[in-house]
């Protein structure tokens, strides 16, 4: 089943996608092969330089999110997969996010770009993404930097149905640029008018995930000896760092720092 909504709202997403790419200048782009389909792969940064992987959010895209942190290709060879079942390249399925399939998804990205063990970032989806791989693959983790992340509380069902949910069905059901920034200034203010225009291409054209990742449990980390630092935001909708940052000082054995972004969606 496409993640689309239809043939002409996946043309519209790709080309917004495209000019994101080109946005970034000199990136190299790969699809290597997974049990789950084909995967795009984004990378920049020098090609001698350590490998490090970007995971991008939900309501964005790798492009997007690679250019939020492309001071990292300074040092690093990034390398931003397109997550299956969210706007970009890769095949166009939804992956269940509550078993290992995303773990095993990415852990069969790493495999095919020979990466070996690597350090991995993940922004909201994508850190939960990197918890599936933890209770997967641990060893596949060198250094996790998990930020805003999904996989470490289930989000608050009231508070996400009366901020977020509501205000998303009466955009579907009538668009309007204000009821557009009334959803998106709980994903980010200031809003970017970029920003604006990438939610909205992706709530009239992209249906929506199944569900985020499941919260990880401290059995399932039992292995991951890797250093972890947990970045999260006082006013986040989906993951309140009141939560969050009670959560990850009892799951990790080896977490680096958890620190709270204040002022900040």
């Amino acid at each position: 089943m496409s993640i689309y909504r239809s043939a002409a709202g996946e043309a519209i997403i790709l080309a917004m996608y495209d000019r994101q790419v080109a946005a970034l200048g000199t990136v190299d782009e790969r699809v290597v092969e997974t049990r789950f389909g084909p995967t795009h792969v984004l990378i920049t940064g020098p090609q001698d330089a350590p490998p490090l992987v970007l995971l991008h959010g939900s309501h964005a895209t790798a492009p997007y999110s690679l250019r939020t942190v492309l001071p990292l290709a300074d040092h690093y060879r990034v390398y931003a997969p397109d997550i299956m079942g969210h706007p970009g390249r890769s095949a166009s399925k939804f992956l269940p996010p509550r078993d290992l399939s995303y773990g095993r998804w990415i852990g069969d990205v790493l495999e095919a770009l020979r990466l070996g063990a690597v350090p991995v970032v993940g922004l909201s989806f994508g850190a939960g993404v990197i918890l599936r791989l933890a209770a997967y693959a641990p060893e596949a983790i060198t250094a996790a930097a998990l930020v805003v992340p999904a996989g470490v509380i289930s989000p608050p069902m009231f508070p996400m149905i009366a901020r977020m949910a509501l205000p998303m069905l009466a955009y579907r059901r009538l668009p309007t640029r204000e009821r557009l920034l009334r959803v998106v200034r709980l994903l980010a203010d200031p809003v970017k008018e970029e920003h604006l225009g990438m939610v909205g291409a992706i709530f009239d054209h992209v249906k929506l995930e199944p569900g985020w990742p499941r919260p990880a449990t401290r059995r399932e980390l039992v292995d991951l000896t890797a250093p972890v630092l947990v970045l999260a935001a006082d006013q986040d909708v989906y993951f309140p760092a009141a939560r969050v940052i009670p959560r990850v000082l009892w799951l990790f054995q080896h977490l680096a720092a958890a620190e709270v972004i204040t002022n900040c969606t």
